[in-house]
């Protein structure tokens, strides 16, 4: 199983295809929310895909991890992946509204009275 998630995540982070991305998003969710999977760099790699300015036009994608990360937040927090992400935004021109936008969604993710 840890050569099929490498190979997914390898195939994600280098698709240009948008039905490819999606697919690969919603079969990792569903390994992830299943307990299946539980690499912290799937995660990550969630995030980081739904975050994208490159994945915007997706929408596939974007409504897949639209759902699928609220639910995984409701019931964990990661606060690596989190400071990760705050760290990755440090030399984006716009650091300040992105870096708002990501505390925002997270507080949202984890917002107990949103508990599924």
């Amino acid at each position: 199983s840890v050569r099929i998630v490498a190979f997914s995540l390898y195939v994600l982070n280098r698709e240009d295809a948008e039905k490819v991305q999606a697919l690969l998003c919603v079969g990792l969710a569903k390994l992830v929310l299943a307990g299946m999977i539980s690499d912290e760099r799937v995660l990550k790699s969630l995030v980081i895909a739904y975050l994208s300015p490159d994945t915007a036009e997706n929408q596939a994608l974007r409504q897949c991890l639209a759902y699928f990360l609220p639910v995984y937040y409701s019931s964990s927090i990661s606060v690596p992946i989190f400071e990760q992400l705050a760290e990755a935004t440090r030399g984006l021109d716009d650091d300040q509204e992105m870096v708002s936008q990501i505390i925002g969604m997270f507080v949202d993710w984890t917002d107990p009275q949103k508990a599924m």
